[in-house]
Parts: structure tokens; C-alpha cells; sequence
């Protein structure tokens, strides 16, 4: 592996105190989600409920990301771990349009208010 890119990696354990310092579900769904899928912030926050599917194998989900880099739409996997704090954030109203990360408002959360995080 190239050395700039295993500089950039996050441990295990890194990811760990990651997680314990995320103060609400929310967080740490955000931080589960990338560190899980390796999505761009933006593909994360731009996701709607409909974009999640669940694998048939209950070992996670698959997440269609509609415009990655270079508007390019692919799927990303999530592990189970990932799919099983996204899923808690998901409300009885929810609808497949909702956003996944949504502000109080039901806007996407954006970039800036997700580093606040």
C-alpha cells in the first residue's frame, strides 16, 4: 500500500474513540456510515431512505449513492453495525423521500453542520 494512503487510513481503534465521543445517534451513524461504506461526505448526506437496502443476508446494506464524484451513480455496501444505527434513526413517519441525515426541519444536513458533529 502507498504510504500516503495508509498515513490517511483510520484504525480500529482510532475508530473507536471516534464513536465514543459522538454525542448523539445521529453522529454516530454519520461516522459509521463513512467509515463503513468509504463514501464522501457529500454521497452520505445527500442519501434519502429509498437509497437504502437492506442485503437479503441481514449483514448490512447496500446504499445507492445517486451522484458521486464525477456524477457518476454507484452502490456502496455498509456492514451490519452501520445498517443497524442508520436504521435507528428512522422514524415511523419517515417516508422513502426523507432524507437520512436530516436537519430538524427535514433538510439534508450539510457539510459544514456535519463537521460540527
Amino acid at each position: 500500500m502507498p504510504q500516503n494512503v495508509a498515513s490517511h487510513t483510520v484504525s480500529v481503534a482510532d475508530l473507536a474513540r471516534i464513536l465514543d465521543s459522538c454525542q448523539t445517534a445521529q453522529e454516530c451513524a454519520l461516522v459509521r456510515t463513512l467509515y463503513s461504506s468509504g463514501a464522501r461526505i457529500s454521497e452520505v448526506l445527500a442519501l434519502i431512505w429509498e437509497d437504502v437496502t437492506p442485503r437479503k443476508d441481514n449483514r448490512g446494506a447496500h446504499l445507492f449513492v445517486a451522484s458521486g464524484k464525477g456524477r457518476k451513480s454507484r452502490t456502496v455496501g455498509v456492514n451490519a453495525a452501520a445498517y443497524a444505527v442508520l436504521f435507528s434513526l428512522r422514524e415511523e413517519s419517515t417516508t422513502p423521500a426523507d432524507y437520512v441525515f436530516a436537519t430538524r426541519t427535514g433538510a439534508a444536513l450539510d457539510r459544514h453542520s456535519a463537521h460540527r458533529c
